[in-house]
């Protein structure tokens, strides 16, 4: 009967990281589709359409969730929020900022990277298995690679942007910012 036990609660944690990692490759696609919106100053309107759509995936991921971390909560950039609800909240005011265009492409890659850092960090945490579990390598994997995908995901975010760029001089101060944020995000 333990064993059984112990199985169960190692599915469902399973299932939780599961859904960890879909809500973490949606927040970075997200991020993307707004660098695209943010940097045709709201006229990329097959961008703006992706998002709708991305945003309603997004909060199901977000509904989806049954665990929360326990303690100070999700830490999110500056701050410690304490519930799914906080997280909606927090990137709902998020995206309006984008849409109404009341942000700088830097301002919205480092909050959604702010995000995706914070849930990557507590995937981590949800599936606690020993180390001579079959399951945990593959979930250490999984998490190497969507820490991967993070980076990448920002560099594809400021290659739309620098397609926008007027001058190589801001091209060039946008490559050194690039340099610096992965460097302190990761």
């Amino acid at each position: 009967m333990h064993g059984y036990n112990a199985a169960d609660a190692a599915a469902t944690a399973f299932r939780e990281y599961l859904s960890l990692d879909k809500l973490v490759t949606g927040i970075q696609l997200e991020r993307g589709l707004s660098a695209a919106w943010l940097s045709s100053r709201g006229t990329n309107v097959e961008a703006k359409n992706r998002l709708t759509s991305l945003w309603a995936q997004n909060d199901d991921a977000l509904q989806s969730l049954t665990r929360w971390p326990t303690g100070d909560g999700l830490h999110v950039a500056d701050k410690a929020l304490q519930s799914a609800k906080e997280l909606s909240v927090h990137v709902n005011t998020l995206r309006a900022a984008v849409i109404s265009n009341d942000m700088t492409f830097k301002q919205e890659i480092k909050e959604y990277t702010a995000v995706t850092s914070a849930l990557m960090s507590w995937s981590l945490s949800v599936v606690v298995l020993s180390s001579t579990s079959t399951i945990w390598p593959m979930i250490v994997s999984n998490a190497a690679l969507l820490l991967a995908s993070d980076v990448i995901g920002i560099q594809r975010a400021l290659e739309i942007t620098l397609k926008t760029l007027p001058r190589k001089r801001s091209l060039f101060k946008l490559c050194c910012w690039q340099i610096s944020l992965v460097l302190s995000i990761h």
